[in-house]
């Protein structure tokens, strides 16, 4: 039974690295690009401690279990990143915020494993495990509501089944671990697929208005809710500022009735929501996007 689940877990380690790579022509273009890279590293991460726990080496205890805390911490940075994906700033943010939260999860189990040589496996402290808790809540709950709450749901899920060991409550060789990998792969797939699905809808949209809608919808599953709010505010400053006849609300450009925009109607307000996607966005991705019909 381990030798399958092991074997299942490599497999699965290998197709969500595939799967990551893959997707780099969907954030090609956006400030995602650095929450892709820190995505990368974490499949690489998952790897490591996949191998090392699927009994396939002779590996002391300590190291199992900061392979897996490695893993746990690496695979909350491409959210975190996100977090942050706003120019300017963003570069900063990779140096500042991200970077250092590596190094402050990884220190507990840094200092246990010197400790004990590796030979003791890992029993995070309270706090400890509160700082993961509260990171993987900040950082993956923006996307609930989304069409990526699914997948951050199953991401959730692996980096809990990845850290159950680390807290006391399930034994050092738990089997647990070796469900991370299938389930991170899952969670990627099904986030390409709707993201991909978003393109394909902006692709095929032969109105104004709905190219917009649905170039505004694919921001909200790229970035959450969290900078989507940020934006609609944004946005709707200038519409209380120029007395536009619209809004922008979560479903996009709306009278006040809940109308959709006519054209005419989005005339100042595409330009206004260029502007502010620009600080996510190349120009080029923009035009190619909302100003694809002219």
């Amino acid at each position: 039974m381990l030798s399958l689940l092991s074997g299942l877990a490599l497999t699965s380690c290998v197709i969500l690295t595939w799967l990551v790579v893959r997707m780099r022509p969907l954030v090609t273009g956006l400030t995602l690009i650095y929450s892709w890279t820190w995505a990368l590293a974490a499949s690489i991460a998952v790897m490591i401690a996949t191998v090392l726990g699927s009994g396939l080496l002779n590996v002391p205890a300590g190291w199992r279990s900061l392979s897996q805390l490695f893993a746990v911490t690496m695979l909350l940075t491409p959210a975190v990143a996100t977090l942050g994906a706003r120019r300017p700033g963003v570069i900063a943010w990779q140096g500042f915020v991200v970077t250092p939260l590596i190094l402050v999860l990884l220190w507990p189990g840094v200092s246990q494993l010197t400790s004990s040589r590796g030979q003791e496996p890992l029993e995070l402290s309270v706090p400890a495990l509160a700082g993961i808790i509260i990171v993987l809540t900040m950082s993956a709950g923006t996307s609930l509501g989304t069409a990526m709450t699914g997948p951050f749901l199953m991401y959730v899920a692996g980096v809990v089944f990845a850290i159950l060991p680390s807290t006391g409550w399930a034994s050092a060789d738990s089997i647990l671990p070796l469900l991370t990998a299938p389930l991170l792969m899952f969670a990627t797939w099904l986030g390409k697929e709707a993201i991909s699905k978003r393109y394909a809808v902006i692709a095929a949209a032969d109105t104004k208005n709905e190219l917009v809608d649905q170039t505004w919808r694919l921001f909200q599953d790229l970035y959450g809710l969290v900078w989507a709010l940020r934006v609609q505010d944004r946005v709707n400053q200038f519409a209380l500022r120029e007395q536009w006849t619209v809004r922008l609300t979560l479903d996009g450009f709306r009278s006040q009735e809940g109308n959709s925009a006519s054209d005419e109607d989005l005339q100042k307000p595409r330009d206004a929501f260029r502007w502010v996607l620009g600080r996510f966005a190349s120009e080029q991705w923009v035009a190619s996007r909302l100003f694809r019909l002219g």
